[in-house]
C-alpha cells in the first residue's frame, strides 16, 4: 500500500492506494483538470459545488464508458458465437478417425 500527501485548498490529505506514484499522479491530474473545467464554466461557484460537479462529471464519464465497453463486449460475444456456429456447421459432416 502506497500513501501520498495531497494538498487542496490549504488542507493536507493523506491518501492510501495500491497505485504507484505514476498512476496516482495521472489520476490526480485528471481530477484537477476536470475541476478547472467546472470552475471555468461556472464562474463564481463555491469550491464545494465545484467539487460536487466534478464528481458528477467523472461519474458520468465512467458510466458512459462502461456502457460503451459493455456494448462492445456484447457485440464481440455475439460475433464469436456466430463464428463458432459457422465452424461447427461446416465441420458437421467432417470426422477424423485415428
Amino acid at each position: 500500500m502506497n500513501s501520498y500527501n495531497v494538498e487542496f485548498q490549504s488542507e493536507s490529505f493523506k491518501l492510501a492506494t495500491e497505485h504507484d506514484s505514476k498512476a496516482f499522479t495521472a489520476l490526480k491530474s485528471e481530477v484537477e483538470s476536470k475541476l478547472k473545467e467546472v470552475q471555468n464554466s461556472h464562474k463564481g461557484i463555491s469550491i464545494e459545488k465545484a467539487l460536487f460537479l466534478t464528481c458528477l462529471c467523472l461519474a458520468e464519464d465512467k458510466f458512459f464508458l462502461k456502457k460503451a465497453i459493455d456494448k462492445n463486449i456484447n457485440q464481440l460475444e455475439s460475433q464469436a458465437k456466430s463464428i463458432l456456429a459457422d465452424l461447427e456447421a461446416s465441420n458437421a459432416g467432417f470426422e477424423i478417425n485415428l
